[in-house]
């Protein structure tokens, strides 16, 4: 009897420690692809023309995506009066990268950093 509560207790430890390597790997992998996506974002505003637009782009989809967590986690939203309009959004996204002094270079040199 007591062998095999010892068998199953370092069995379950082994799958435990399995899950989480897996888990970790996953992590990895996700932050990777993440900062991979960034770089090329990166890339793609040093080296535009229209790299204000490319910002702020990339700002209003961050703000939807926001959106979207608070959506899955409260049955309570507070939206603008536009919430769906892109032009609002863009604005709006635009007014917070004035408001915080941010600019396309602040953007490339905090991803490449």
């Amino acid at each position: 009897m007591l062998v095999k509560v010892k068998n199953e207790a370092i069995a379950r430890k082994a799958q435990y420690e399995l899950e989480a390597e897996g888990e970790a790997t996953a992590i990895e992998m996700r932050a990777k692809a993440q900062a991979n996506a960034i770089k090329i974002i990166a890339d793609a505003l040093e080296n535009s023309k229209s790299s204000e637009q490319a910002a702020q782009l990339y700002v209003a989809k961050q703000y939807i995506e926001m959106y979207g967590e608070i959506g899955s986690k409260s049955n309570t939203m507070v939206f603008s009066e536009k919430p769906g309009d892109i032009n609002a959004l863009l604005a709006q996204a635009s007014l917070v990268m004035k408001s915080a002094n941010i600019t396309p270079k602040s953007i490339l040199n905090s991803v490449k950093n």
